[in-house]
């Protein structure tokens, strides 16, 4: 709420695009959450990206501000706002594709749009009862949505795995065992050595196909979707 204060009165609303540009981190959370109470539309990126494809990214959407620690360093003078009312066809989410056939292609969804994957992702998480969710997908990606706003939506908790616990098996199912983590979304290539943990009940899986594996003792879900759908 404090950043969607201090957005709004730098004259920040429907129809401003913010580049967020911050550390993997629950501040993250809180500026995408804080972009999209302001009205405006967010435009995620991650820190590792070379300083010319966030320049291009700004220039190709227009966005006129980068939210990084500078623009918190204040933030607890403004009050948390409440969130502002926008029509559904306002912009509301920018995802831009890797680029790797050229320059990134910016995916624009409008809020009424981005309001109903929040709900369709949520779909995924039902039946599990406490949503203990464990999130390892970059901040810049489409599962955001199901990894962070839909998980929240539905009161549940979401664990922000560190570089280091996402990329190596050994770490994050230690992980997932100590905090009992209850889903998570794991890609293809950790899910082939992910052996289950403690509390696990449902891995979801996406970004390439995946066959030839089973668990008795967690449901597997099939959460491919593409940045056009938003999941």
């Amino acid at each position: 709420g404090r950043s969607a204060a201090k957005l709004a009165a730098a004259g920040f609303g429907e129809g401003s695009f913010v580049v967020l540009g911050l550390d993997r981190s629950t501040e993250y959370v809180a500026a995408y959450l804080g972009a999209l109470k302001a009205g405006c539309a967010a435009v995620p990126v991650i820190r590792s990206y070379p300083p010319e494809r966030i320049a291009y990214i700004r220039q190709d959407c227009g966005a006129a501000l980068l939210l990084d620690e500078a623009f918190l360093t204040d933030i607890e003078q403004y009050a948390p706002m409440e969130p502002l009312s926008v029509p559904a066809s306002a912009p509301a989410l920018v995802i831009y594709t890797s680029g790797s056939t050229g320059k990134p292609k910016g995916i624009l969804h409008a809020r009424g749009a981005l309001d109903a994957a929040v709900e369709r992702n949520g779909g995924l998480l039902a039946g599990i009862g406490d949503v203990r969710f464990g999130a390892s997908a970059p901040m810049s990606f489409v599962a955001f949505v199901l990894e962070y706003l839909s998980v929240l939506s539905r009161g549940g908790t979401v664990h922000i795995l560190s570089d280091a616990k996402r990329r190596d098996i050994r770490l994050l199912t230690e992980y997932f065992d100590a905090q009992q983590i209850s889903a998570a979304f794991i890609t293809p290539q950790m899910f082939r050595l992910y052996k289950g943990s403690r509390g696990m009940k449902r891995a979801l899986v996406g970004s390439e196909r995946l066959s030839g594996v089973y668990s008795e003792d967690f449901e597997i879900c099939n959460a491919y979707g593409l940045s056009e759908t938003l999941g």
